[in-house]
């Protein structure tokens, strides 16, 4: 889910895992080579206990360098370091709320939403 296209060329996805024995989600980044017809994987990283989301997820490269994953239906928000450790992980406690995607803003982007809302 969510391809996003990095600075090397390669694309960094939420792989959901579908159809894979045993079904486990992580995040992958691949380069494809147009000339060889190729696929590279750059980077994997995968939960320990694993994560299987079915459905849903989102990766994002943030500034730092460390990568911001979304499991969409287990409504985790997990930040990995390029050397595959965990930097901080929050999920939501019920499980009925599921998150379609995150997204990282910039410091003053979208000041409105900290603000309180009014009485």
């Amino acid at each position: 889910h969510a391809p996003e296209l990095q600075a090397d060329g390669s694309l960094l996805v939420w792989d959901n895992g579908n159809f894979r024995v045993p079904e486990f989600s992580r995040i992958v980044q691949i380069r494809y080579d147009d000339l060889l017809g190729t696929a590279t994987e750059v980077f994997s990283w995968r939960a320990t206990p694993d994560i299987y989301d079915f459905a849903l997820g989102d990766v994002d490269r943030l500034p730092s360098g460390n990568i911001l994953a979304t499991a969409g239906v287990s409504a985790r928000l997990i930040e990995v370091t390029p050397a595959g450790e965990i930097a901080w992980e929050i999920a939501l406690r019920d499980p009925a709320f599921w998150i379609y995607r995150t997204e990282v803003l910039a410091e003053g982007e979208f000041p409105e939403a900290l603000r309180p809302f009014p009485e």
